[in-house]
């Protein structure tokens, strides 16, 4: 398969020194090689930077003079894409892409040209590198907005913001955005309007640590910014409102899976999470209570 000079990979990063390299690596072992990467540091305090030029270019290294937050990096890494950039990706700096992925998600975009992005099966690994467990989620290609909707919804992660995106259909999205969640707003808007090309096999691997504290994750997104409260309960209404945009019908099929989603174990998962920010005790204890009736 002939390389497009338009696939762009980005990798936004910050104090990522201990897994850059593989990224890094995974990228450059593409057997359809991107033709640009590009490591976005945000003011890093290790040794990120010096890992990134050993590997790539001074050219591929764009230093931030300040810590931007990840929002504003993740922006600069669409802005500073090639002009005839046609696909491109975010990349976490502590995942890896197998040395198909490219390749597999180009071909799929280029035989559907309706798909705004591809997403392909996640291995999810420990600090470690060990697989902890895999998922695939052939619903989101799906041309009913139901199952689409359904499926997306009743997950307790999501991680499909990671995949290989027209950059057309990006940049008429509303893209990344300081509100917290905001790639499962991405992921949601696409899927209101129709479904994306989906990958079955694993081909990015997902690295997960034990849970960032709300007021960690914000600080991540925004330096500076206060700790939210009630995350969970304000995606839900995120998603909802998101729904506005739709003719009635296809409003009203995606708020009825919305409303659907309440009743499913996994939200009562991440609302107990809510209520352990604001009522530590309370929150444990419901959370004791969803573990066990997850369990019969």
């Amino acid at each position: 398969m002939a390389t497009p000079a338009t696939v762009s990979v980005a990798i936004p990063v910050y104090n990522g020194a201990r897994y850059l390299a593989e990224a890094i690596q995974s990228v450059l072992d593409q057997s359809l090689p991107a033709s640009e990467l590009k490591v976005y540091d945000n003011c890093s305090t290790d040794e990120t930077v010096e890992v990134a030029r050993n590997l790539l270019p001074d050219d591929a290294v764009a230093i931030s003079a300040e810590n931007l937050g990840a929002v504003v990096n993740f922006k600069r890494a669409i802005a500073g894409a090639r002009p005839d950039t046609r696909y491109f990706m975010w990349l976490a700096a502590d995942d890896r892409i197998h040395p198909a992925f490219l390749a597999r998600c180009v071909e799929r975009l280029e035989s559907d040209a309706r798909a705004p992005a591809c997403l392909t099966g996640i291995r999810f690994v420990d600090p470690d590198g060990r697989v902890v467990r895999t998922q695939q989620d052939l619903d989101l290609s799906s041309a009913d907005l139901a199952v689409r909707c359904r499926s997306f919804l009743r997950r307790p992660r999501w991680t499909e913001f990671y995949c290989l995106y027209r950059l057309e259909s990006l940049q008429a999205s509303p893209g990344v955005t300081g509100e917290f969640a905001s790639d499962v707003h991405l992921t949601w808007w696409f899927l209101l309007r129709g479904p994306l090309a989906v990958i079955a096999e694993p081909l990015l691997d997902y690295r997960e640590y034990p849970q960032k504290s709300v007021a960690e994750m914000a600080e991540s997104l925004t330096p500076g910014a206060q700790p939210p409260r009630w995350t969970k309960v304000k995606l839900w209404r995120h998603l909802w409102s998101m729904t506005l945009e739709l003719d009635r019908p296809e409003r009203a099929v995606a708020r009825r899976e919305l409303v659907g989603a309440l009743a499913d174990p996994t939200w009562w998962t991440h609302l107990s999470e809510d209520v352990m920010v604001r009522w530590p005790t309370a929150g444990r204890v419901a959370s004791r209570v969803v573990r066990a009736v997850r369990r019969r």
